[in-house]
C-alpha cells in the first residue's frame, strides 16, 4: 500500500494512471471486505435460533460471536457462535416455563446455497445454559409465600372460631413468653402445625419468642431478631421453655 501511495503521489498529473490506481484500490477493498463478511448476518442467526427453539422459549437478547468456515464436497459451511438470553414459555425437560437462561457460546450450523446461507441445525442438548436469577420472579415468590401465610392464618382463625376447644385440650402449653431450651438446639419453623411443613428457618438455644396460640404439640410464635425483623410460624412446643 505504501508503494501504491508513492506511485499515486508521483503521478497525480497523469489522469489515466490516477483512475487506474483508484479502480485497483476499490477492487482490493471490495475483495478484502467480501472475504471477511463471508458468514451469515446477525439477523439471520437470530432468526435461525428463534425457529429452532420453536414453542419452547423466546429469545430475549442475541449477540453474534466469531465462527468457523469449512467446505466439504464443494459445499461451504459455517459454524456460527453466539451468546443469547432466552426465556422458556413452556416446560421442557428440566426447564420450567418462566425461567430465564443465558446461552454461553451456542453453535448454529449454516450451509451456503444459491439463495444465501441456509440454517441447518442447532443442538440444544449440547448447549451450555446458565440460569438467571430474576428479581421479579423472586418478588412473585415472596408475594406467593405471603399470600399462603395469610391464607393459613385465615384458615387457623376460622378453625379457632369453629373449634375453640382445641387449645383448651392442651393446657400444659400456655400462651406467653418462651425461650428455646437446652444447648445446641435448632427449633425449625413450620408453615402449619404439621411436621411435613418444615421450613429452612430455625431458632437456636435461648432465642425468646411469644406463643400466640397452641395447636396440639405446636405453638404459633412471633420472633423478633436484633434488627427488629419479625418472623412468625409454628414451632414444636417441646423445644420451648416457659419464662
Amino acid at each position: 500500500m505504501q508503494y501504491l501511495k508513492h506511485l499515486y503521489k508521483n503521478n497525480f498529473r497523469n489522469k489515466q494512471f490516477k483512475i487506474y490506481i483508484t479502480f485497483f484500490i476499490i477492487q482490493f477493498i471490495f475483495l478484502f471486505s467480501c472475504k471477511n463478511i463471508d458468514k451469515p448476518e446477525k439477523i439471520k442467526m437470530n432468526e435461525c435460533l428463534v425457529n429452532q427453539l420453536e414453542s419452547k422459549a423466546k429469545v430475549i437478547s442475541f449477540d453474534q460471536q466469531d465462527g468457523l468456515n469449512s467446505e466439504k464436497d464443494g459445499v461451504k459451511f459455517y459454524e456460527g457462535y453466539f451468546n443469547a438470553e432466552i426465556k422458556f414459555i413452556a416446560n421442557s425437560g428440566i426447564y420450567i416455563a418462566g425461567d430465564s437462561y443465558k446461552i454461553i457460546k451456542g453453535t448454529i450450523l449454516f450451509m451456503k446455497t444459491e439463495n444465501g446461507w441456509n440454517c441447518q441445525s442447532f443442538d440444544f442438548s449440547k448447549t451450555e445454559l446458565i440460569k438467571i436469577n430474576d428479581s421479579s420472579d423472586n418478588h412473585e415468590k415472596v408475594a406467593t409465600q405471603n399470600s399462603l401465610q395469610n391464607e393459613e392464618q385465615k384458615n387457623t382463625s376460622q378453625t379457632q372460631a369453629t373449634e375453640p376447644q382445641i387449645n383448651k385440650n392442651y393446657t400444659e402449653y400456655n400462651i406467653g413468653l418462651y425461650q428455646v431450651g437446652g444447648s445446641n438446639i435448632k427449633a425449625y419453623f413450620h408453615n402449619l402445625p404439621d411436621v411435613n411443613t418444615k421450613r429452612k428457618g430455625y431458632l437456636v438455644s435461648f432465642d425468646r419468642v411469644y406463643v400466640e396460640k397452641v395447636n396440639k404439640e405446636f405453638g404459633y410464635v412471633t420472633f423478633t431478631n436484633p434488627n427488629n425483623v419479625v418472623t412468625k410460624g409454628w414451632i414444636k412446643m417441646n423445644l420451648l421453655i416457659a419464662e
